[in-house]
């Protein structure tokens, strides 16, 4: 049986899962008051005759949601954003400046302030909705040879993240943060580990003083998690547990306030990949428990949430049936498996998710149809 992967983005740029994990799917649905009962897939579109990707995904109200990712024309990848009226999905013309335009994160401050951001020709890539059209917008460069964003997250039309990485001399890469103030896209001086690679993933600011990003450094064969905060006036690195010791990476991160934060990533035991999950006190990262399903690998890439006590994370679990989506929920006081839908035989993935609600979670990917990979779009209400 084959297991396509395509041209994924930021999951597969920041580790490539081989095999395996344990425990068994908790449970069917969250039914408890003030959740979303159960997943449910949602009918997507795809652009050309090739690969079609979702990487992000974002929603303002329950009739007005957008995902962003790419598809394959010919040897080239073009961005693809689509967009959900409250009935169906469809694809929204949008701009692409040079070749390899892929987009990989999307915020959405209103119906008519909405950001994308991914890479195109080796450097970085912002394109905004006016509530009209899409158009690019200049964001700088910071490395000679590649710059790319992977996530994109704000808490106003004045205070937007980007993150990403920036290589001049391989294989010396640097965290890429840009920041935008309200009239033009800037540089923001980062922090990186060692000599080797760093990757920033995700990005997620609570207020103007606070904010956290995460990621990966590689030191030769070592992978190892990076964390970096924004206190209002520099971003630093602040210390993060690895479980394992060749391969621990980061793709998503949440905070709801000072002292709540987690990311979500993977590491490798030896044998297998399986998921790893941190929470912040206020005070220090500390590895949380986390189940893993089936007996191949599994992989969180995103996370989402609404509240202290009502969090989602997503990804994929790989078995001998095949590659499967990967939903776990928290509820206050423990991580658990939930059942999500697939729609292919062979490879099926969660890359991003966004709760617009406690009742209302939408989850993007994508999967393979036995030729191509093809938009997965799923939704928990």
């Amino acid at each position: 049986m084959a297991r396509k992967l395509g041209f994924v983005g930021v999951p597969v740029l920041l580790a490539l899962i081989v095999t395996a994990s344990s425990p068994a799917l908790a449970g069917a649905r969250s039914t408890s008051a003030g959740t979303c009962r159960s997943w449910v897939l949602k009918k997507s579109p795809n652009a050309g005759t090739s690969d079609n990707d979702l990487h992000g995904i974002a929603a303002i109200s329950a009739s007005n949601a957008w995902a962003v990712g790419g598809y394959v024309i010919g040897a080239d990848t073009v961005t693809l954003i689509e967009h959900w009226n409250g009935k169906s999905w469809s694809v929204v013309p949008s701009p692409n400046p040079g070749t390899g335009d892929l987009l990989y994160g999307v915020y959405a401050v209103s119906a008519t302030d909405i950001w994308a951001v991914g890479s195109y020709s080796g450097g970085t890539l912002t394109e905004h909705w006016n509530g009209k059209s899409w158009a690019v917008v200049p964001s700088p460069n910071v490395g000679t040879l590649t710059n790319q964003l992977f996530a994109v997250r704000g808490t106003s039309s004045h205070n937007v993240w980007a993150v990403g990485w920036t290589l001049t001399s391989y294989p010396t890469s640097h965290t890429l943060i840009l920041h935008w103030g309200g009239s033009h896209w800037r540089v923001v001086p980062s922090p990186s580990v060692g000599s080797g690679t760093n990757i920033l993933a995700a990005v997620r600011p609570q207020s103007l003083t606070d904010a956290w990003a995460v990621g990966r450094e590689i030191h030769g064969s070592t992978s190892r998690t990076l964390i970096l905060h924004w206190g209002g006036t520099h971003w630093r690195v602040v210390p993060s547990p690895n479980v394992g010791t060749n391969d621990n990476a980061l793709r998503g991160v949440r905070t709801t306030s000072a002292t709540d934060a987690w990311a979500v990533g993977i590491y490798y035991n030896g044998s297998i990949d399986k998921t790893l999950i941190l929470h912040w006190n206020g005070r220090h990262w500390r590895v949380w428990p986390s189940p893993n399903v089936g007996k191949g690998s599994n992989a969180l890439n995103a996370i989402a949430g609404t509240s202290p006590r009502n969090a989602y994370t997503v990804g994929t679990t790989y078995g001998a049936s095949g590659t499967k989506t990967l939903v776990l929920r928290w509820d206050g006081s423990h991580w658990r498996a939930v059942l999500s839908p697939n729609n292919g035989k062979d490879v099926n993935r969660l890359t991003a998710v966004f709760a617009l609600s406690s009742t209302d979670i939408w989850a993007a990917g994508s999967y393979y149809n036995g030729s191509h990979d093809q938009t997965l779009i799923e939704r928990c209400r």
